[in-house]
């Protein structure tokens, strides 16, 4: 009988279908019903997530993003784009292209770059040794099953994972820099940071010094390679110069840097930290990480520790990266932490390859791969927890009542959000494209302890003035509208100079949905009409604006 041999690319090329199809089936797939079109954001768990998607979605509605959108803009026109542009252009092209829709496409896009992410990196260890690069692919796995990592993308942090990924990318150039234009492609990845996640540039330039001055002192580095680095820091500037400008006099002067240590980050769904990978898998990994620095036995041949050195820098850099927060890199340290289960995932290749290279070299490459497969498959087992499809905040019933709004009001007019749950992540609001406010829930229960609404009320507005809403003052200079004329998104206001009214039937408060319904039938009792219902929303039209609207206290008895 004929032995069927098979090549070693088919094997690899096999492995690696089947493996960005496991990423894929983990890493958005199930939380997305197994659909890739949906009739609303789906997997949208905080504000942060809609604040991306409605700038994308007016960038591709304007066709430029020389301005922001006046909507979640304070109303100003003039406040020029501010935030770092990739991800937004990038799910623009892709949503003209597919014919998806924006809200589809941006977190579509966050999934896959990572999963890119996690290809280069087994580029960068295939070509010193293909063996650790397959053993090391099942650790990566974590960045979908941690559940500090795996909120990043349902919790908004899509900008921070882009920067990670232009890291391992300027990592793989810098471990190909004999090749040629490889200063020219540095050059523009380094700019990549700058306009993907500005935060991740201060790393990636702090990692091309460490591998600068480290290949300098141990001969792997000549002036040629220097002149290399010079020619993309220039290429950097030249491609982000006017970006650099901008947060230089708007972010900069909103949060200036300061050194500061944070042990905690609830607000951000919490940090990611070396005991979630789970004891057996950070014995492994140990076990790895003495052998890359120990190890004198040879378990790399004379071509594999030319490698070793540039493993051992990318991974001890990226381990101490992720725990500058202790010297007060602050939560910008927990941002490169989510890409940890990629980072670190040569530590564990490299263990599993020391204690199994027999075997390895036995099997040749098919064992290799269906050894990774088997250990892939294992941790997912233990460590993913499958889920039906994930709405997140949103529903049909709100879409369709944020869409009705959008359509069918005029572009000056003025909703007002009463209770429910998908406002207090205000974010989605934006897709009213009106400049909308909302009454926030612990000022309603406020209200209900104290018996009465007021005329006069507190609530708040849509601003996304993150970089205090920069405006252009000269050729090189901006100015902050919100620092100069007091720009907040909470402020008194009076409830009855509103246009349009919104309220939710149902919730999970029953008192404030009560609550929801006494303001609703006092406002029909002067004159307010219903313009728009559905199973859960209600929505009022203002018949006068400023006029009467509460009883003769100007109050509302509950």
């Amino acid at each position: 009988m004929a032995i069927v041999r098979i090549k070693e690319t088919t094997v690899e090329a096999a492995f690696l279908l089947i493996f960005v199809g496991i990423m894929l089936w983990i890493g958005i797939a199930d939380t997305w019903g197994h659909k890739i079109q949906h009739p609303f954001p789906y997997s949208y768990l905080a504000s942060d997530t809609f604040q991306h998607q409605t700038r994308a979605q007016w960038i591709k509605d304007a066709g430029n993003y020389r301005y922001e959108a006046p909507y979640y803009s304070a109303g100003l026109t003039d406040v020029v784009g501010f935030y770092p542009p990739i991800l937004n252009h990038l799910s623009v092209l892709l949503s003209y292209s597919s014919g998806l829709e924006v809200y589809d496409t941006i977190l579509f896009l966050t999934v896959l770059f990572t999963i890119i992410g996690m290809l280069i990196l087994y580029i960068i260890l295939r070509e010193w040794n293909i063996n650790i690069a397959l053993l090391s692919l099942p650790l990566t796995t974590y960045i979908f099953t941690i559940l500090e990592t795996r909120r990043a993308f349902l919790w908004g942090h899509w900008s921070a994972l882009l920067g990670d990924f232009f890291f391992v990318a300027i990592a793989w150039i810098l471990f190909n820099f004999e090749k040629k234009y490889s200063a020219i492609f540095l050059g523009i990845l380094l700019s990549a940071t700058i306009l993907g996640h500005t935060a991740a540039t201060v790393f990636a330039l702090l990692f091309i010094i460490v591998f600068t001055v480290t290949s300098l002192i141990t001969h792997r580095f000549n002036l040629v390679h220097l002149k290399g680095i010079i020619i993309a820091l220039i290429i950097t500037l030249a491609v982000s110069a006017y970006f650099l400008i901008l947060f230089k006099q708007s972010w900069m002067i909103i949060y200036p840097f300061t050194f500061t240590i944070e042990t905690d980050w609830n607000s951000g769904g919490g940090l990611v930290q070396l005991k979630h990978f789970g004891t057996i898998t950070l014995i492994i990994m140990a076990l790895g990480f003495r052998t890359l620095l120990f190890s004198r036995q040879p378990v790399f041949n004379h071509e594999e520790e030319k490698g070793k050195f540039f493993q051992k820098l990318f991974v001890i850099f990226s381990l101490i990266a992720g725990l500058t927060n202790y010297v007060g890199f602050t939560i910008r340290a927990f941002n490169f932490r989510f890409y940890w289960p990629i980072t670190l995932a040569p530590l564990f290749g490299i263990a599993l390859y020391t204690h199994l290279k027999s075997f390895c070299e036995k099997t040749k490459l098919i064992g290799t791969a269906i050894l990774s497969l088997l250990i892939m498959m294992l941790l997912i087992k233990i460590n993913y927890q499958p889920t039906d499809a994930i709405n997140g905040l949103m529903n049909q019933y709100t879409w369709q009542t944020l869409a009705w709004i959008r359509d069918n009001t005029p572009h000056d007019s003025k909703p007002l959000f009463f209770y429910g749950e998908a406002y207090d992540q205000d974010g989605s609001l934006g897709n009213t494209h009106r400049i909308n406010a909302r009454t926030e829930i612990d000022e309603l229960k406020k209200t209900l302890e104290k018996g009465a609404l007021e005329r006069n009320y507190s609530v708040k507005y849509l601003i996304e003035a993150g970089a205090g809403l920069p405006y252009k003052k000269g050729q090189l200079s901006y100015g902050l509208h919100s620092v100069e004329n007091n720009i907040t998104n909470k402020k008194m206001a009076d409830l009855c100079n509103f246009n349009y009214y919104i309220f939710d039937t149902w919730g999970k408060n029953p008192q404030l949905v009560k609550l929801n319904n006494i303001i609703r039938r006092n406002l029909t009792g002067h004159n307010f009409t219903k313009v728009f219902e559905n199973k859960l929303n209600i929505v009022l039209k203002n018949p006068t604006p400023g006029g009467a609207c509460f009883g003769p206290n100007n109050n509302i008895t509950l």
